[in-house]
């Protein structure tokens, strides 16, 4: 029976955001404070969260919600933006639809991460595998960087391992150039 391993990739930390400062005079990188803005208006309620540029601690509130009717928030939900819960503060500093649309750009260069699961010795395998590769928080990293380090080898292994068909994935042709998505398979043929 062919063999199945799963590899978790999990962010320590979270995308920068780069945006315009008005106190630096130019773009700059901003990063989660990690806390919320709740503000009622009338009977509507605004959600913002807090970012503040690395250079001169100015800060932005990114916009969640605008002008929403308390009763369409779920209660647990209030309650975490009240209470700065770290886990929405991060689930939103990964939405990249959050960021679209309060026009700043993630910037993904500064993040490090972990991979669960067990690397391989690729030249000891016997029969074919297939790698579930996970990724709750999204972010732009290439396979190539992943798979590298899992299978202890170079990148440009991996891309050679990919045109002679040994390394290959349901979702993407050129392996080697792809980036993470939430969840792929790759399959490994013995050398």
């Amino acid at each position: 029976m062919q063999e199945i391993i799963r590899w978790k990739v999990i962010p320590i930390n979270e995308p920068n955001v780069i945006r315009n400062c008005s106190k630096c005079g130019g773009k700059a990188h901003f990063e989660n404070s990690k806390k919320f803005r709740v503000n009622a208006n009338q009977s509507k309620l605004d959600v913002w969260l807090i970012y503040q540029c690395k250079k001169c601690k100015t800060t932005w509130n990114m916009t969640i919600l605008s002008r929403v009717n308390p009763k369409e928030i779920p209660n647990n939900q209030y309650k975490w933006f009240i209470d700065n819960d770290k886990e929405l503060a991060r689930f939103y500093a990964f939405d990249a639809d959050t960021h679209r649309r309060n026009g700043s750009i993630l910037d993904y260069h500064e993040i490090e991460y972990t991979i669960e699961g067990k690397t391989l010795d690729i030249q000891a395998l016997k029969e074919k595998v297939t790698i579930l590769l996970e990724c709750e928080e999204v972010f732009t990293i290439r396979m190539d960087k992943v798979l590298s380090r899992q299978l202890e080898i170079s990148r440009a292994q991996v891309r050679s391992l990919v045109e002679k068909g040994i390394l290959s994935s349901r979702e993407e042709k050129k392996l080697w150039k792809a980036k993470l998505k939430s969840k792929m398979y790759i399959d490994i043929l013995p050398q």
